[in-house]
């Protein structure tokens, strides 16, 4: 019997892009208590080892070209370590013979072999899990001689750890460069490397080829007049690659494209990038096919973002989504986009000339009307000046014993004194306690109480 998984997370580390399979017989082998090695475990062990494989903390190198994989799956508090090689099988009805096979799989509980193995062969590592590792584990690194502390460093010291597809250096190449296009110093011609798709991509119709955005399409997107009439500053898209690595979600597009809406923002709306298969005609005898970045731009009409997030989707993150539909629900109520031009889209899908401004209650400097001012009397109206009662905020801030209620109680009578309509919600004092009775009868005057309600709960006011 065998044991088939599918994954697309290792060949930049030597793994072949190939269905990964483990014997049946291998894996009871490994298991038993009589194998030479002495590394018994329970089958029921490795359940759910897809899943831990698909989530590694680390791959090194091993023997004879063979993978190492270490995993976050446990056995009596020792984690499981993968051999993995490609293997040549007889030919099946599509001809394919040749798989990643798993030789070997057992929990790793010598910690000095361990150690010495992630010193001289380790390809990539997830750092965070990583740490998580050594700490949980330091008593048992400690029994054999091995420093954690050192063991740590040499985890957070290691290059590309974070992403299995070296994201965070094509991420730092793509920033680079794209300043340098942002500067003029870098042809248009140039073509921006962008990363692997990783497994939400190619579960979903993008194949397992490099991503790349010509500068071309970059400018022509990006200008003001372009036909489509999108544009935004070329600094909006830093830190591409990682915002494709982390989108928000993926929507099935037309003629078998994908688009991935972004976090990355220009005025607050989310990009959004088309993916599809091309070919550049000087590569057609050679065959080269890539996944390019056909369009990228920010959705700021609503009718479109409408349309966008009617298509079929592919894969969201809940988080993300949820938080972008709140803010999209909100921004959008109106029916108007107040951001991107004069000239927006209403509800029935017509063009007008609503002034945008409009959407932030926003009129011209000098043209409203002018507020009536009060000012307190004595030393506190001295001490605060003019104040606009409808828009006017003070805010206390200080030490625990500082004085900040001793002068909120001066506050409040102060303003009652002018006849204002008091709600003072004392939340974090209780109005009857001694302390409150204290500074009620030594900074509020008696006449001025019945411009005072006062609660210990989180009440609406009605007040005036």
């Amino acid at each position: 019997m065998l044991f088939i998984f599918f994954f697309f997370l290792f060949t930049d580390h030597g793994i072949e892009n190939k269905p990964i399979e483990m014997s049946a017989v291998a894996v009871t082998v490994k298991a038993d208590e009589d194998y030479i090695n002495e590394h018994p475990f329970e089958l029921e062990a490795i359940k759910d080892l897809p899943k831990h494989l698909a989530n590694p903390l680390a791959i090194l190198n091993g023997k004879l070209g063979r993978k190492l994989v270490f995993i976050s799956l446990q056995h009596k508090g020792h984690n499981f370590i993968l051999t993995i090689s490609l293997y040549r099988k007889k030919p099946n009805r599509q001809g394919e013979n040749v798989v990643n096979s798993i030789l070997s799989i057992f929990p790793k509980d010598n910690y000095t072999g361990l150690y010495y193995s992630f010193q001289k062969d380790l390809l990539w590592a997830e750092q965070t899990e990583m740490l998580r590792y050594i700490q949980d584990h330091e008593a048992n690194l400690h029994a054999v001689g091995i420093n954690a502390k050192h063991f740590a460093n040499l985890i957070q010291n290691f290059e590309n750890s974070k992403y299995l597809d070296g994201i965070d250096d094509v991420n730092t190449q793509f920033n680079r460069e794209l300043e340098q296009l942002i500067k003029g110093d870098l042809s248009k011609g140039h073509v921006f490397k962008l990363g692997m798709p990783d497994k939400k991509y190619l579960k979903n119709g993008i194949n397992n080829l490099p991503i790349e955005l010509s500068a071309k399409t970059l400018l022509n997107k990006a200008n003001k007049n372009y036909k489509r009439q999108h544009p935004y500053y070329l600094k909006d898209v830093k830190n591409l690659p990682l915002a494709l690595k982390h989108p928000i979600a993926l929507f099935k597009g037309e003629q078998g494209r994908v688009v991935a809406l972004l976090e990355l923002q220009n005025h607050g709306n989310n990009f959004v990038a088309i993916l599809g298969l091309f070919q550049h005609p000087k590569e057609r005898r050679k065959g080269k096919v890539i996944n390019s970045i056909i369009s990228i731009f920010p959705k700021d009409d609503q009718i479109e973002l409408d349309k966008l997030l009617k298509l079929p989707k592919l894969w969201d993150d809940k988080t993300k989504m949820n938080r972008f539909i709140q803010v999209h629900n909100s921004c959008y109520a109106e029916g108007i986009n107040p951001i991107h031009s004069d000239t927006n889209i209403n509800n029935n899908g017509n063009k007008s000339n609503i002034n945008p401004l409009e959407g932030f209650g926003l009129t011209k400097l000098g043209t409203g009307e002018k507020p009536e001012t009060y000012q307190l009397q004595g030393g506190l109206g001295e001490f605060l000046g003019e104040f606009d009662r409808l828009h006017y905020s003070i805010v206390l801030r200080g030490d625990k014993g500082a004085g900040k209620s001793r002068l909120l109680y001066q506050f409040i009578d102060a303003f009652a004194a002018e006849k204002l309509k008091i709600a003072f919600l004392s939340l974090e004092m209780n109005p009857d306690s001694l302390v409150s009775c204290r500074y009620r009868e030594e900074y509020i005057k008696p006449e001025n109480y019945e411009m005072i309600d006062v609660t210990n709960q989180a009440l609406d006011y009605d007040g005036r």
